[in-house]
């Protein structure tokens, strides 16, 4: 019994990510919920941040803002099973000709939340954006 208890498990561990969720996999606590963090480099991950990244640029021209946007750090915060529920955050750029304003952004595909700040000060640390994707793009 026990085996198959451990067969379950693993079969539950390695069922939660695909192939395709590259990144660095940590685990996080956020508002009391803990959550799986994928961290996607974007130098090294381009297929899986642009896709991101395209998904974002969809959303955003659905809600009437047409200015192209470029991300640096993404994250996704996978909620449930493989090919499941994905809520994606990004400190981005948006453009408009030469100048750019600094964005924080997230969406979820599945649900359709979409949400966008303006950066006024300084930077957004990676537990700010696990926060606001956390607050605004996780759930139904």
């Amino acid at each position: 019994m026990k085996d198959l208890f451990t067969i379950f498990l693993f079969f539950c561990v390695t069922t939660l990510f695909t192939p395709a969720q590259a990144g660095s996999l940590f685990t996080t606590a956020i508002n009391g919920r803990h959550y799986n963090l994928v961290i996607i480099d974007s130098s090294k991950e381009k297929k899986y941040a642009s896709s991101i990244e395209k998904s974002f640029q969809q959303d955003a021209n659905k809600h009437g803002i047409n200015k192209p946007l470029r991300c640096k750090n993404l994250i996704d915060l996978p909620v449930g099973i493989a090919d499941s529920d994905h809520s994606y955050g990004g400190i981005c750029r948006l453009y408009e000709g030469a100048i750019s304003q600094p964005i924080m952004i997230c969406n979820d595909v599945l649900v359709g939340h979409f949400k966008m700040e303006v950066i006024q000060d300084d930077p957004p640390t990676l537990e700010q954006l696990e926060k606001f994707v956390a607050d605004n793009c996780v759930g139904g």
